[in-house]
């Protein structure tokens, strides 16, 4: 599909999409003038005769057609206002914030489950130790 400035007047091969968006339009291809009714008088085939030498005629009534335009659809480059870019860029930097803080929540649940597994790893390792030192191991079931 065709893009074209906001004017409908110049086609755009590359528009920058940062800087402005597209939307649906439709550009006048052809204008077709209103035809007026008109009334003209033909000479019907093989009517003349010596009798009648100019031959019968017959009337031909055109009926009144109003102007109509023909249409293509095509996407129009809108840029942004001053207030849509500075929305644009507050909404991108907010975004950027809240990853941000989303990559650093999960880092910090990550480093608390680690220190959870080193935590039991540790009192499992104090048990082990206590029983043997204490002689109440339980036998291994096999």
């Amino acid at each position: 599909m065709k893009i074209y400035d906001e004017a409908l007047e110049t086609e755009l091969q590359n528009p920058d999409l940062t800087r402005g968006k597209l939307e649906t339009a439709q550009r006048v291809t052809v204008h077709h003038d209103a035809v007026p009714a008109s009334v003209r008088y033909e000479v019907m085939a093989d009517t003349i005769t010596s009798d009648c030498p100019d031959g019968l005629r017959q009337e031909i009534t055109t009926t009144a057609q109003a102007a109509y335009d023909e249409y293509e659809e095509v996407q129009r480059y809108v840029p942004y206002t001053e207030a849509e870019l500075a929305e644009i860029a507050a909404k991108a930097e907010a975004e950027k914030a809240a990853a941000e803080a989303e990559a650093k929540a999960a880092e910090q649940a990550a480093k608390e489950e680690a220190a959870r597994r080193d935590a039991a790893d540790k009192l499992n390792a104090q048990v082990t130790y206590t029983a043997m030192m204490t002689d109440t191991m339980l036998p291994e079931e096999g």
